[in-house]
This record gives structure tokens, sequence and C-alpha cells, in this order.
């Protein structure tokens, strides 16, 4: 009777097992079924917006040229504007006195038939350039990092939450 109770155990136990091995299949097999179901829908979704921003892409490329060039015009006119850059031109304006007093001494000499100074170097500028850049790593550092910062470049952010949101959202579509 022992023996044949074990038995009974065992296949007790293999029954349940075989049945939760069962449901486990099967939510697996359910839950691939909804990734792969909502993987369609959204690759749906992103065809659908493909094919409406296809037309309008160099447009918008325009768009944002445009833009670009007004911010930086915008930017420059207003960093112009302000006292602390005036002040910085006008300190530059008379770092290139003394090398275009050289140079016009210079030229002089020439003219009446003189030997070229030598001394001509050329203005001496705030802002020095290492292969045509300037040459403030520490500022530009700290610029480019609040940059980052403030404006991070995610183009496909409004694309991607509208391809995920549900269909029945009416939520338009983004360029």
């Amino acid at each position: 009777m022992t023996d044949q109770n074990n038995n009974m155990k065992i296949e007790e136990a293999r029954r349940v097992l075989a049945q939760f091995d069962a449901e486990a299949r099967a939510q697996a097999e359910a839950q691939q079924a909804a990734i792969a179901a909502e993987h369609e829908r959204q690759t749906a979704r992103r065809k659908r917006w493909a094919a409406t921003y296809e037309p309008t892409a160099a447009a918008d490329l325009n768009a944002a040229h445009a833009a670009r060039h007004a911010a930086r015009a915008a930017f420059l006119d207003a960093l112009a504007a302000e006292p602390w850059v005036q002040a910085l031109i006008a300190w530059q304006q008379a770092q290139n006195g003394p090398a275009a007093a050289v140079a016009r001494a210079s030229h002089a000499r020439v003219a009446l038939g003189q030997s070229v100074n030598t001394d001509d170097r050329g203005p001496s500028l705030l802002i020095e350039y290492i292969n045509n850049v300037p040459s403030m790593p520490t500022i530009l550092r700290a610029l480019a990092a609040l940059l980052a910062d403030a404006a991070p470049y995610a183009p496909m952010a409004a694309v991607d939450a509208w391809v995920a949101a549900p269909d029945d959202t009416n939520r338009p579509m983004p360029a």
C-alpha cells in the first residue's frame, strides 16, 4: 500500500507540474503574441507617419536650417548689444592700434624707398585661435555642457510617443 500511495503521490505531482508547465507555456505564448501584435501595430503606425512625413522632409529640413540661421543672427545681435561685449570690441580695437601704426610706418618706409619694417607682426588678438578654433576650452566646455543639458537632441521623441500611444488617442500625428 505504501508503494502504491507513493506512486499515486508521484503521479499527482507529475500531473500538477505538467499543468503548471502547460499554463506557464500558454502564458508565455500569449505574452509573445501580445508583444508581436503591439510591434506590428507600432510598425504600421510608424509607416503611416513616414508616408505622411516623407513628402514634407525637405521643407522640414529647410525650415530647420532657416530657424538655425535666424537664431544665430538673433544671438549675435543680442550679444553685440551687451555692454561687456561692446567693451571687449573696444579693447580689441585698442589692441589693433599699435599693430596698425607699425603697418602704416612699414608702408611709409617702402613708399620712401626704405627697407620694410620687420617688426610688422599684426594685431594682438584678445581671443587666440588654434587651427581656426578660439582657445577658450574651459568656457567652451562649460557652455557645451549647459547647452546639452538645456536642449537635448531627441529628433524622434514626438514620433516615438505617437507610435506608442493607443490607437484611440486623439493626438495629432507629429511632423
